[in-house]
């Protein structure tokens, strides 16, 4: 995303890219599961510290997430 400009009065300016792009991910993911969220928005660039932002959890749920994501990888590719 795009960097955050200070105003004079130390509050940071969210920039027009930086709305849109937070719309659509509310949009996208509103009827979704917290964790088909978080992986979504992933995938699609967002960082963790975004993620826990744009989806109001805390940064270690972000990681269970990932971490369970990859875990089913795992399982999925040993059975094979």
């Amino acid at each position: 995303m795009v960097a955050k400009k200070q105003n004079a009065d130390d509050s940071e300016e969210v920039g027009a890219l930086d709305k849109i792009a937070r719309l659509l991910a509310a949009y996208v993911t509103r009827e979704m599961k917290l964790e088909d969220s978080a992986l979504l928005l992933e995938g699609a660039g967002f960082t963790s510290r975004e993620i826990t932002e744009l989806l109001g959890v805390s940064d270690s749920y972000v990681r269970q997430v990932r971490f369970q994501r990859k875990k089913g990888k795992k399982k999925k590719q040993s059975k094979s």
